[in-house]
Protein backbone atom coordinates (compact mmCIF):
# COMPACT_ATOMS: atom_id res chain seq x y z
CA UNK A 1 0.00 0.00 0.00
CA UNK A 2 1.30 3.46 -0.89
CA UNK A 3 0.36 6.51 1.16
CA UNK A 4 1.34 10.03 0.22
CA UNK A 5 2.67 10.84 3.65
CA UNK A 6 2.78 14.63 3.57
CA UNK A 7 -0.68 15.14 2.12
CA UNK A 8 -2.23 12.40 4.23
CA UNK A 9 -1.03 13.61 7.60
CA UNK A 10 -1.76 17.26 7.03
CA UNK A 11 -5.26 16.40 5.83
CA UNK A 12 -5.98 14.61 9.09
CA UNK A 13 -4.69 17.55 11.09
CA UNK A 14 -7.08 19.76 9.13
CA UNK A 15 -10.07 17.69 10.27
CA UNK A 16 -8.80 17.76 13.87
CA UNK A 17 -8.44 21.54 13.76
CA UNK A 18 -11.80 22.02 12.05
CA UNK A 19 -13.60 20.34 14.94
CA UNK A 20 -11.62 22.21 17.57
CA UNK A 21 -12.16 25.59 15.87
CA UNK A 22 -15.71 25.22 14.59
CA UNK A 23 -16.64 28.74 15.68
CA UNK A 24 -13.32 30.40 14.88
CA UNK A 25 -12.93 33.06 12.20
CA UNK A 26 -12.42 31.89 8.64
CA UNK A 27 -9.09 31.65 6.83
CA UNK A 28 -7.06 34.81 7.39
CA UNK A 29 -9.86 36.50 9.33
CA UNK A 30 -9.28 39.02 12.08
CA UNK A 31 -8.61 37.87 15.61
CA UNK A 32 -11.42 37.00 17.98
CA UNK A 33 -12.36 39.45 20.76
CA UNK A 34 -10.59 37.20 23.29
CA UNK A 35 -7.41 37.22 21.21
CA UNK A 36 -7.59 40.99 20.80
CA UNK A 37 -7.97 41.29 24.57
CA UNK A 38 -4.83 39.18 25.07
CA UNK A 39 -2.81 41.41 22.74
CA UNK A 40 -4.07 44.53 24.51
CA UNK A 41 -3.24 43.00 27.89
CA UNK A 42 0.34 42.42 26.75
CA UNK A 43 0.63 45.95 25.40
CA UNK A 44 -0.71 47.33 28.67
CA UNK A 45 1.93 45.26 30.48
CA UNK A 46 4.74 46.87 28.49
CA UNK A 47 4.97 44.25 25.75
CA UNK A 48 5.53 44.79 22.05
CA UNK A 49 3.39 43.08 19.41
CA UNK A 50 4.21 43.21 15.69
CA UNK A 51 2.30 40.07 14.73
CA UNK A 52 -1.29 39.15 14.15
CA UNK A 53 -3.14 35.95 15.01
CA UNK A 54 -4.33 34.12 11.93
CA UNK A 55 -5.87 30.79 10.93
CA UNK A 56 -5.00 28.79 7.88
CA UNK A 57 -7.55 27.21 5.56
CA UNK A 58 -7.87 24.19 7.86
CA UNK A 59 -8.51 26.27 10.98
CA UNK A 60 -5.07 25.85 12.56
CA UNK A 61 -4.19 28.96 14.57
CA UNK A 62 -0.79 30.65 14.43
CA UNK A 63 1.06 33.94 14.14
CA UNK A 64 1.91 36.02 11.08
CA UNK A 65 3.83 39.22 10.48
CA UNK A 66 1.66 42.32 10.84
CA UNK A 67 3.89 44.29 8.45
CA UNK A 68 7.04 43.88 6.40
CA UNK A 69 9.70 42.82 8.90
CA UNK A 70 13.46 42.64 8.41
CA UNK A 71 15.47 39.68 9.66
CA UNK A 72 16.61 40.29 13.22
CA UNK A 73 13.69 42.56 14.08
CA UNK A 74 11.53 41.97 17.13
CA UNK A 75 8.15 40.45 16.31
CA UNK A 76 6.92 40.02 19.88
CA UNK A 77 8.38 41.18 23.19
CA UNK A 78 6.87 39.83 26.40
CA UNK A 79 8.07 41.02 29.82
CA UNK A 80 9.05 38.09 31.98
CA UNK A 81 6.68 39.50 34.59
CA UNK A 82 3.80 38.60 32.23
CA UNK A 83 4.82 34.93 32.05
CA UNK A 84 3.61 32.16 34.36
CA UNK A 85 6.41 30.37 36.20
CA UNK A 86 5.46 26.69 36.20
CA UNK A 87 8.45 25.02 37.84
CA UNK A 88 11.90 23.75 36.93
CA UNK A 89 13.25 22.00 33.85
CA UNK A 90 13.53 18.65 35.65
CA UNK A 91 9.85 18.71 36.69
CA UNK A 92 7.48 16.48 34.76
CA UNK A 93 4.57 17.91 32.80
CA UNK A 94 1.96 16.91 35.44
CA UNK A 95 4.03 18.67 38.12
CA UNK A 96 4.19 21.81 35.97
CA UNK A 97 0.44 21.59 35.38
CA UNK A 98 -0.25 22.19 39.08
CA UNK A 99 0.94 25.80 38.93
CA UNK A 100 -0.93 26.42 35.69
CA UNK A 101 -4.14 25.28 37.38
CA UNK A 102 -3.38 27.40 40.43
CA UNK A 103 -3.40 30.49 38.21
CA UNK A 104 -6.47 29.34 36.32
CA UNK A 105 -8.54 28.91 39.48
CA UNK A 106 -7.56 32.07 41.34
CA UNK A 107 -10.62 34.05 42.43
CA UNK A 108 -9.14 37.10 40.69
CA UNK A 109 -6.93 35.58 37.98
CA UNK A 110 -4.17 37.86 36.80
CA UNK A 111 -3.73 35.83 33.62
CA UNK A 112 -7.40 35.72 32.61
CA UNK A 113 -6.76 37.00 29.05
CA UNK A 114 -4.21 34.22 28.54
CA UNK A 115 -6.49 31.42 29.72
CA UNK A 116 -9.30 32.79 27.55
CA UNK A 117 -7.38 31.95 24.36
CA UNK A 118 -6.05 28.52 25.34
CA UNK A 119 -7.66 25.51 23.62
CA UNK A 120 -10.94 24.59 25.33
CA UNK A 121 -10.80 22.45 28.45
CA UNK A 122 -12.82 19.20 28.72
CA UNK A 123 -16.52 19.89 28.97
CA UNK A 124 -16.24 23.04 26.86
CA UNK A 125 -17.46 23.31 23.29
CA UNK A 126 -14.72 22.60 20.79
CA UNK A 127 -12.57 20.48 23.10
CA UNK A 128 -10.15 18.12 21.34
CA UNK A 129 -7.12 16.17 22.61
CA UNK A 130 -3.94 18.25 22.68
CA UNK A 131 -1.38 15.55 23.51
CA UNK A 132 -1.07 11.87 24.37
CA UNK A 133 -2.46 12.19 27.89
CA UNK A 134 -5.82 13.28 26.43
CA UNK A 135 -6.14 10.69 23.67
CA UNK A 136 -9.36 8.65 23.95
CA UNK A 137 -9.05 4.96 24.78
CA UNK A 138 -9.86 3.87 21.21
CA UNK A 139 -7.04 5.99 19.82
CA UNK A 140 -4.55 4.67 22.39
CA UNK A 141 -5.55 1.09 21.60
CA UNK A 142 -4.99 1.82 17.90
CA UNK A 143 -1.31 2.69 18.41
CA UNK A 144 0.52 -0.03 16.47
CA UNK A 145 3.52 -1.97 17.67
CA UNK A 146 5.45 -2.12 20.95
CA UNK A 147 6.42 0.86 23.05
CA UNK A 148 3.88 3.62 22.54
CA UNK A 149 0.92 2.10 24.41
CA UNK A 150 3.24 1.21 27.27
CA UNK A 151 4.70 4.73 27.25
CA UNK A 152 1.25 6.32 27.45
CA UNK A 153 0.19 3.91 30.19
CA UNK A 154 3.21 4.94 32.28
CA UNK A 155 2.62 8.65 31.62
CA UNK A 156 -1.04 8.38 32.60
CA UNK A 157 -0.22 6.42 35.73
CA UNK A 158 2.14 9.18 36.83
CA UNK A 159 -0.45 11.82 35.91
CA UNK A 160 -3.02 10.16 38.16
CA UNK A 161 -0.50 9.92 41.01
CA UNK A 162 0.35 13.62 40.76
CA UNK A 163 -3.30 14.63 40.39
CA UNK A 164 -4.35 12.66 43.48
CA UNK A 165 -1.36 13.79 45.54
CA UNK A 166 -0.06 10.23 45.88
CA UNK A 167 3.17 10.97 43.99
CA UNK A 168 6.13 11.19 46.39
CA UNK A 169 8.02 14.41 46.96
CA UNK A 170 5.57 16.89 45.44
CA UNK A 171 6.65 20.39 46.53
CA UNK A 172 3.18 21.76 45.79
CA UNK A 173 0.34 19.20 45.84
CA UNK A 174 -2.70 20.03 43.72
CA UNK A 175 -5.02 20.16 46.74
CA UNK A 176 -2.91 22.92 48.27
CA UNK A 177 -2.45 24.80 44.99
CA UNK A 178 -6.18 24.79 44.21
CA UNK A 179 -7.91 24.53 47.60
CA UNK A 180 -11.29 25.96 46.64
CA UNK A 181 -12.07 24.07 43.44
CA UNK A 182 -12.35 20.46 42.38
CA UNK A 183 -10.00 19.61 39.53
CA UNK A 184 -11.10 16.50 37.66
CA UNK A 185 -8.60 14.09 36.18
CA UNK A 186 -9.79 15.23 32.73
CA UNK A 187 -9.02 18.87 33.50
CA UNK A 188 -5.68 17.87 34.97
CA UNK A 189 -4.83 15.97 31.77
CA UNK A 190 -5.78 19.07 29.77
CA UNK A 191 -3.45 21.24 31.88
CA UNK A 192 -0.70 18.65 31.45
CA UNK A 193 -1.10 18.86 27.68
CA UNK A 194 -1.02 22.65 27.81
CA UNK A 195 2.37 22.71 29.55
CA UNK A 196 3.69 19.77 27.53
CA UNK A 197 3.02 21.54 24.23
CA UNK A 198 3.49 25.20 25.24
CA UNK A 199 6.01 25.67 28.04
CA UNK A 200 9.40 27.25 27.35
CA UNK A 201 12.64 26.87 29.28
CA UNK A 202 13.70 30.24 30.64
CA UNK A 203 16.56 31.78 32.63
CA UNK A 204 17.93 29.55 35.36
CA UNK A 205 16.10 26.51 34.02
CA UNK A 206 12.65 27.81 34.95
CA UNK A 207 9.76 26.46 32.86
CA UNK A 208 7.44 29.24 31.71
CA UNK A 209 4.11 29.73 29.98
CA UNK A 210 4.55 32.75 27.69
CA UNK A 211 1.33 34.40 26.45
CA UNK A 212 1.00 34.93 22.67
CA UNK A 213 4.46 33.58 21.83
CA UNK A 214 3.14 30.08 22.53
CA UNK A 215 0.88 30.46 19.47
CA UNK A 216 3.89 30.26 17.14
CA UNK A 217 3.76 26.96 15.25
CA UNK A 218 6.61 24.58 14.48
CA UNK A 219 8.50 25.41 11.27
CA UNK A 220 8.94 21.79 10.27
CA UNK A 221 6.37 21.85 7.46
CA UNK A 222 7.28 25.30 6.18
CA UNK A 223 9.66 25.79 3.28
CA UNK A 224 11.85 28.10 5.41
CA UNK A 225 15.48 27.37 6.06
CA UNK A 226 15.73 29.82 8.97
CA UNK A 227 13.00 29.68 11.64
CA UNK A 228 12.19 32.69 13.76
CA UNK A 229 14.00 32.55 17.09
CA UNK A 230 13.43 33.15 20.79
CA UNK A 231 15.81 35.00 23.08
CA UNK A 232 15.75 36.07 26.71
CA UNK A 233 17.61 39.27 27.54
CA UNK A 234 17.57 42.34 29.75
CA UNK A 235 16.58 45.69 28.33
CA UNK A 236 19.37 48.24 28.28
CA UNK A 237 19.04 51.78 29.56
CA UNK A 238 19.23 53.02 25.98
CA UNK A 239 16.36 50.81 24.89
CA UNK A 240 14.26 51.83 27.84
CA UNK A 241 14.93 55.47 27.03
CA UNK A 242 14.23 55.00 23.33
CA UNK A 243 10.84 53.56 24.10
CA UNK A 244 10.07 56.60 26.18
CA UNK A 245 8.47 57.09 29.54
CA UNK A 246 5.55 54.96 28.40
CA UNK A 247 7.54 51.75 28.80
CA UNK A 248 8.64 52.74 32.27
CA UNK A 249 5.10 53.70 33.20
CA UNK A 250 3.98 50.23 32.25
CA UNK A 251 6.56 48.63 34.49
CA UNK A 252 9.14 47.63 31.86
CA UNK A 253 12.43 49.46 31.92
CA UNK A 254 16.20 49.14 31.96
CA UNK A 255 17.40 45.85 33.39
CA UNK A 256 14.05 44.09 33.11
CA UNK A 257 14.08 40.60 31.60
CA UNK A 258 12.04 40.06 28.44
CA UNK A 259 11.45 37.23 25.99
CA UNK A 260 11.63 38.28 22.36
CA UNK A 261 10.44 36.49 19.25
CA UNK A 262 12.85 37.63 16.53
CA UNK A 263 12.41 37.33 12.76
CA UNK A 264 14.81 34.74 11.37
CA UNK A 265 14.38 36.03 7.82
CA UNK A 266 12.78 38.95 6.02
CA UNK A 267 9.01 38.55 6.32
CA UNK A 268 6.24 39.97 4.19
CA UNK A 269 2.93 41.15 5.70
CA UNK A 270 0.82 38.09 6.50
CA UNK A 271 3.73 35.64 6.21
CA UNK A 272 3.65 33.02 8.93
CA UNK A 273 5.85 33.38 11.98
CA UNK A 274 7.17 30.00 13.15
CA UNK A 275 9.83 28.60 15.46
CA UNK A 276 11.61 25.26 15.78
CA UNK A 277 10.39 22.84 18.45
CA UNK A 278 13.50 20.73 17.84
CA UNK A 279 14.08 17.73 15.59
CA UNK A 280 10.83 16.01 16.40
CA UNK A 281 10.25 12.39 15.50
CA UNK A 282 6.66 11.61 14.40
CA UNK A 283 5.67 9.98 17.70
CA UNK A 284 7.07 12.92 19.68
CA UNK A 285 5.15 15.41 17.53
CA UNK A 286 1.82 13.68 18.10
CA UNK A 287 2.12 12.56 21.72
CA UNK A 288 3.70 15.76 23.08
CA UNK A 289 2.40 18.45 20.70
CA UNK A 290 -0.75 16.98 19.16
CA UNK A 291 0.19 17.19 15.46
CA UNK A 292 1.79 15.16 12.70
CA UNK A 293 3.85 16.12 9.70
CA UNK A 294 4.79 14.18 6.60
CA UNK A 295 8.24 12.69 6.31
CA UNK A 296 9.16 14.94 3.40
CA UNK A 297 8.10 18.05 5.25
CA UNK A 298 10.36 17.23 8.17
CA UNK A 299 13.36 16.44 6.00
CA UNK A 300 13.02 19.58 3.90
CA UNK A 301 14.01 21.90 6.73
CA UNK A 302 17.36 20.13 7.04
CA UNK A 303 18.41 20.62 3.40
CA UNK A 304 19.63 23.49 1.27
CA UNK A 305 18.37 24.57 -2.15
CA UNK A 306 19.67 22.23 -4.83
CA UNK A 307 19.94 19.15 -2.64
CA UNK A 308 17.48 16.33 -2.17
CA UNK A 309 14.83 18.35 -0.36
CA UNK A 310 11.55 16.47 -0.06
CA UNK A 311 13.14 13.18 -1.08
CA UNK A 312 14.72 12.14 2.22
CA UNK A 313 13.90 8.78 3.83
CA UNK A 314 10.99 8.85 6.30
CA UNK A 315 12.18 9.55 9.86
CA UNK A 316 12.35 6.83 12.47
CA UNK A 317 10.03 7.24 15.43
CA UNK A 318 11.90 7.98 18.65
CA UNK A 319 10.44 4.90 20.34
CA UNK A 320 12.07 2.75 17.63
CA UNK A 321 15.60 4.08 18.19
CA UNK A 322 17.96 1.47 19.63
CA UNK A 323 18.93 3.80 22.48
CA UNK A 324 15.49 5.31 23.08
CA UNK A 325 15.18 7.24 26.34
CA UNK A 326 11.52 7.66 27.37
CA UNK A 327 12.50 10.40 29.81
CA UNK A 328 14.23 12.59 27.24
CA UNK A 329 12.72 15.90 26.19
CA UNK A 330 11.10 15.55 22.74
CA UNK A 331 13.19 16.78 19.84
CA UNK A 332 16.27 17.40 22.00
CA UNK A 333 18.12 14.07 21.68
CA UNK A 334 20.31 12.95 18.80
CA UNK A 335 20.32 9.15 18.90
CA UNK A 336 23.43 7.35 17.69
CA UNK A 337 22.89 4.89 14.85
CA UNK A 338 25.14 2.24 13.37
CA UNK A 339 27.28 3.32 10.44
CA UNK A 340 29.51 1.56 7.90
CA UNK A 341 32.32 1.05 10.41
CA UNK A 342 30.09 -1.01 12.72
CA UNK A 343 30.90 -4.67 13.29
CA UNK A 344 29.01 -7.16 11.16
CA UNK A 345 27.53 -8.82 14.24
CA UNK A 346 26.15 -5.48 15.44
CA UNK A 347 24.62 -4.71 12.05
CA UNK A 348 23.02 -8.15 11.96
CA UNK A 349 21.59 -7.71 15.45
CA UNK A 350 20.19 -4.29 14.60
CA UNK A 351 18.63 -5.61 11.39
CA UNK A 352 16.98 -8.41 13.36
CA UNK A 353 15.65 -5.92 15.92
CA UNK A 354 14.20 -3.70 13.21
CA UNK A 355 12.70 -6.67 11.34
CA UNK A 356 10.93 -7.88 14.48
CA UNK A 357 9.60 -4.44 15.31
CA UNK A 358 8.50 -3.77 11.74
CA UNK A 359 6.57 -7.04 11.61
CA UNK A 360 4.64 -6.12 14.76
CA UNK A 361 3.95 -2.55 13.67
CA UNK A 362 2.94 -3.49 10.12
CA UNK A 363 0.47 -6.16 11.22
CA UNK A 364 -1.23 -3.97 13.81
CA UNK A 365 -1.21 -0.88 11.58
CA UNK A 366 -2.97 -2.76 8.79
CA UNK A 367 -5.57 -4.09 11.24
CA UNK A 368 -6.28 -0.52 12.39
CA UNK A 369 -6.53 0.77 8.81
CA UNK A 370 -8.94 -2.00 7.90
CA UNK A 371 -10.90 -1.73 11.13
CA UNK A 372 -11.55 1.32 13.34
CA UNK A 373 -9.75 3.74 10.99
CA UNK A 374 -11.32 2.41 7.80
CA UNK A 375 -13.24 5.65 7.26
CA UNK A 376 -10.26 7.96 7.66
CA UNK A 377 -9.55 10.06 4.54
CA UNK A 378 -6.58 9.24 2.34
CA UNK A 379 -6.60 12.31 0.11
CA UNK A 380 -7.09 16.07 0.53
CA UNK A 381 -10.22 15.94 -1.60
CA UNK A 382 -11.86 13.55 0.84
CA UNK A 383 -12.06 16.17 3.59
CA UNK A 384 -12.08 19.45 1.69
CA UNK A 385 -14.81 21.79 2.88
CA UNK A 386 -14.98 22.63 6.57
CA UNK A 387 -18.56 21.82 7.57
CA UNK A 388 -18.79 18.60 5.57
CA UNK A 389 -15.42 17.47 6.91
CA UNK A 390 -16.50 18.00 10.49
CA UNK A 391 -19.81 16.22 9.97
CA UNK A 392 -18.63 13.15 8.07
CA UNK A 393 -15.05 12.40 9.10
CA UNK A 394 -14.31 9.77 11.78
CA UNK A 395 -12.76 10.65 15.13
CA UNK A 396 -9.76 12.86 14.23
CA UNK A 397 -7.68 11.44 17.08
CA UNK A 398 -8.11 7.92 15.74
CA UNK A 399 -7.22 9.08 12.23
CA UNK A 400 -4.09 10.82 13.48
CA UNK A 401 -3.01 7.66 15.30
CA UNK A 402 -3.56 5.64 12.14
CA UNK A 403 -1.44 8.15 10.24
CA UNK A 404 1.27 7.85 12.90
CA UNK A 405 1.19 4.08 12.44
CA UNK A 406 1.86 4.58 8.73
CA UNK A 407 4.72 6.96 9.40
CA UNK A 408 6.18 4.60 11.98
CA UNK A 409 6.02 1.68 9.55
CA UNK A 410 7.62 3.73 6.77
CA UNK A 411 10.42 4.89 9.06
CA UNK A 412 11.19 1.33 10.14
CA UNK A 413 11.29 0.14 6.53
CA UNK A 414 13.68 2.93 5.57
CA UNK A 415 16.03 2.32 8.50
CA UNK A 416 15.98 -1.44 7.94
CA UNK A 417 16.92 -0.89 4.29
CA UNK A 418 19.80 1.36 5.37
CA UNK A 419 21.16 -1.15 7.90
CA UNK A 420 20.87 -4.02 5.41
CA UNK A 421 22.78 -1.98 2.85
CA UNK A 422 25.54 -1.34 5.37
CA UNK A 423 25.72 -5.03 6.25
CA UNK A 424 26.02 -5.90 2.57
CA UNK A 425 28.78 -3.37 2.06
CA UNK A 426 26.62 -1.29 -0.24
CA UNK A 427 26.44 2.50 -0.03
CA UNK A 428 23.35 3.34 2.00
CA UNK A 429 20.53 4.85 -0.07
CA UNK A 430 20.39 8.64 0.13
CA UNK A 431 16.67 8.82 -0.42
CA UNK A 432 16.99 10.95 -3.59
CA UNK A 433 14.71 9.87 -6.40
CA UNK A 434 15.75 12.22 -9.16
CA UNK A 435 14.96 15.81 -9.90
CA UNK A 436 11.53 17.31 -10.35
CA UNK A 437 9.70 15.55 -7.52
CA UNK A 438 7.95 18.08 -5.31
CA UNK A 439 6.66 17.76 -1.76
CA UNK A 440 3.27 16.52 -2.85
CA UNK A 441 4.87 13.61 -4.66
CA UNK A 442 6.84 12.06 -1.82
CA UNK A 443 5.59 8.55 -1.23
CA UNK A 444 6.74 5.72 0.95
CA UNK A 445 5.80 2.08 0.63
CA UNK A 446 4.04 1.12 3.85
Amino acid sequence: MHITLKRFTFTLLAVFAARANADAPADGAHTTPAEQALIQWLLDSGGQVNVQIHRDSSGVRGLSAAAATAAGSVLVRVPLSSAITLGEANDTAPELAIRLLRERHRSRPRYGPYFAVLPPAPGSEGWAPSCGEELPAAAVEALAGPGLRELLAAKRSWLRAVCSGAAPGLPLPLARAVPRAHVSEEEFAWATCMVSSRSISGPGGAMLAIPLIDLANHCGSRARRQPDTLRFRRLTAGEAGAEGAEAGAKGVGAGDMVLELVAGADLQPGEEVCISYGQLAPDEALLYYGFLEGAGAQAATETETGTCAWQQPPPLCAVDEAGYDPGARPGKVRYERLEAAAAAVDLAAEAARLESRLAAVAAEAEAVRAGPAAGCPESPQAVRGGVDARAEAPDPALCLVSALNGLREAGLRAELARVRALAAGVKAPSGCRGQGEGPGGLEAAV
